[in-house]
């Protein structure tokens, strides 16, 4: 059996046309369940292509047990594929001078940055994290304010979605209608547990374009309608929406400083991991000079070094 299970695997390379005539009970016996049995030919080659090769048993060594045969047949095509496929295209590229030399100089760009990003890892393991202090951030937002610009509205409120045919709806429409903290939490008591969707921003500006678009409604483009400061009521399907804004900012205001801040703080930690960088650079660049692994020929690089 183990000499005609080869000869299966090997049909395997035909075209698939030809993999309908095998019979179920012979791919059976060919099952990965009995790959680490012993049978003939384990190391007869599919594929040989320069110094690499791909034999059987390395195939049907990557087919996990109890699969049925025409999945087994299946797995074992889409592995010898891969691998043929990967190893001529490595081939190609190999021909292909200028195409190595790319890929070789983004795998050795790849290794530095994974390298160097793993050394700073090691030196900030022992250090405490980070922070960039509050009125730091206040600074750069109060003296950079044209950078902080709104490009999209900004808007407050509340925005609920109901079941349509939910008991004392006409009550929440009220209540939405006029969000005053006493109607926001009987909306929360009574109103959430057969709510669909609540979003709850009455406190926190958000995106005009990010709350429209969980509404079935089409708005006019730009501040126009959350600019009026409206109560929406609308039904779409099973479902009514019901919005109210309480706030809005235009396109062109500043941007709130509790959304600036988080966009001034990843910038300020940016610059200070190049400013990291540079004294890793220059102390590394120090120590192996100091140790003669590093020897410099440029006289603008000594003078450089010597700073």
């Amino acid at each position: 059996m183990g000499l005609l299970c080869v000869g299966v695997i090997k049909a395997m390379m035909l075209p698939a046309v030809l993999l309908t005539t095998l019979s179920a009970g012979l791919l059976a016996s060919c099952s990965s369940d009995n790959k680490n049995s012993e049978f003939a030919n384990q190391g007869e080659l599919l594929y040989s292509i320069g110094d690499s090769s791909l034999s059987v048993a390395s195939v049907v060594a990557q087919i996990p047990p109890g699969l049925d045969p025409q999945d087994s047949i299946a797995l074992f095509r889409a592995i010898a594929d891969d691998w043929l496929f990967s190893m001529l295209l490595e081939n190609e590229a190999q021909l292909d001078y200028g195409m190595r030399e790319k890929i070789e100089s983004q795998v050795r760009q790849y290794r530095r940055r994974l390298l160097a990003a793993r050394y700073r890892e090691s030196l900030a393991a022992g250090a405490d994290p980070a922070v960039i202090p509050e009125d730091s951030v206040k600074a750069v937002y109060n003296s950079r304010r044209s950078d902080y610009v709104l490009q999209a509205p900004m808007v407050k409120g509340i925005l609920l979605q109901m079941p349509a045919n939910a008991s004392g709806l006409a009550e929440v429409i009220t209540w939405m209608n006029n969000p005053t903290m006493a109607n926001i939490d009987r909306l929360e008591k009574v109103a959430l547990p057969n709510a669909l969707s609540y979003e709850y921003f009455y406190d926190d500006w958000q995106d005009w374009r990010d709350i429209a678009a969980l509404i079935p409604y089409r708005f006019p483009e730009g501040d126009a309608y959350a600019a009026s400061l409206p109560k929406l009521e609308t039904q779409h399907g099973n479902s009514v929406y019901l919005l109210t804004i309480t706030d809005h900012l235009p396109v062109g205001a500043m941007m709130p400083y509790e959304k600036a801040a988080p966009l001034i703080r990843a910038e300020m930690m940016r610059r200070r991991e190049g400013e990291s960088d540079r004294t890793i650079l220059n102390s590394l660049r120090n120590k192996a000079l100091k140790n003669g692994t590093l020897k410099v020929y440029s006289d603008t690089e000594k003078q450089h070094t010597r700073r």
